[in-house]
């Protein structure tokens, strides 16, 4: 059998680096921040275990239910676990690349140029939502792993492995909100009605949000539907509040009434970085907020039902129910415009 020459087995080389990016996208995240070590990963398994089989149960029940708990332990030791085994794959893959290139250094560099023309070119072909966009997507992050390793010279020399670290960057990290609904404010605490002017027709409940000294109530009129949640907005400055459905974006330091948006929010989304925030509006229609504020917000784009939600670097995809077909028909909308596509 004919070995390969240089040019070929880094061709063959990227594909497996291509490939182990693609898999690490199933990695999930988790909000425990320190990437942990196998020993703390053992105390979490543990931890986890005695919380399903009843012999433990959650101290901060304000913060966690015993079935977020889990998944966060779950979450966390599957997201540093596959980590570290990708970290060192890709690794041993750099070190051979390097022995590679220096077989043939002119060569080889035609074969990194091919190879990257190649993949844009089937990318641009097949279109968004294609394995080959997917895989697109993976040369971006090799040039940022490449970049973060400094990893200038043609000898790929493996760094120095990480100490005790985060597992973001902590700078562009959203902090998570605990709230809970209470059934009345302690005696004597303040509580701050959002809106502030009465809303003849509507009821109105206790939402506590965050914890300790810090925490406060606000007294929120509810909406029209039971869904009740209180998210960080990607800005990192507003409060993303529903009340039954009624939705409230929030100053986070002055705790005042930024915007109302709609009485029938059934739910959130957003991607892993946080760059996307989702608001679902009555299971038919989207709103995108971002960084900088709000981004779009879709027409319907169903007649009553989204799922399978999920991101690239340009779209946001998912899948809507149309009652005249009885199906489920998929959609792309552009992350930057809100341009809604949909795929019969």
């Amino acid at each position: 059998m004919r070995e390969s020459t240089p040019a070929e087995r880094v061709k063959e080389l990227l594909n497996e680096v291509i490939d182990l990016f693609l898999e690490s996208e199933s990695i999930p995240d988790s909000p425990h921040e320190l990437v942990t070590t196998g020993q703390e990963r053992r105390a979490m398994r543990r931890a986890a275990d005695r919380l399903r089989d009843g012999e433990a149960e959650v101290v901060s029940k304000n913060l966690y239910s015993k079935k977020q708990l889990i998944r966060i332990f779950d979450d966390t030791i599957r997201r540093d676990e596959g980590r570290e085994k990708v970290r060192e794959r890709f690794f041993r893959l750099g070190e051979e690349l390097g022995r590679v290139i220096d077989e043939d250094p002119p060569g080889t560099r035609i074969a990194f140029d091919e190879f990257f023309r190649d993949l844009i070119r089937q990318a641009k072909k097949d279109g968004p939502g294609s394995l080959a966009e997917a895989r697109r997507r993976q040369l971006e992050k090799l040039e940022r792993v490449v970049r973060a390793l400094g990893t200038v010279s043609r000898r790929h020399k493996q760094p120095q492995k990480p100490g005790r670290v985060r597992a973001h960057d902590p700078s562009t990290r959203i902090p998570m909100i605990p709230a809970r609904i209470i059934d009345s404010p302690l005696p004597g605490e303040t509580v701050i009605p959002i809106p502030p002017e009465d809303h003849a027709g509507f009821e109105r409940m206790f939402i506590r949000i965050g914890v300790g000294t810090s925490s406060w109530v606000g007294r929120f009129a509810c909406g029209l539907h039971p869904s009740s949640t209180v998210f960080m907005m990607p800005n990192t400055k507003h409060l993303f509040v529903s009340a039954c459905g009624m939705g409230y974006i929030l100053d986070l330091k002055s705790r005042t009434l930024v915007e109302r948006t709609g009485t029938e929010v059934v739910g959130t989304h957003r991607n892993d970085s946080m760059t996307i925030f989702l608001v679902i509006h009555n299971s038919q229609s989207l709103e995108a907020f971002g960084p900088k504020g709000r981004l779009w917000k879709t027409e319907p784009l169903g007649s009553g039902g989204i799922r399978k939600i999920r991101y690239t670097d340009e779209a946001v995809i998912g899948e809507a129910w149309q009652k005249a077909e009885r199906e489920w028909v998929r959609f792309t909308i552009d992350g930057a415009t809100g341009t809604v596509r949909q795929e019969r």
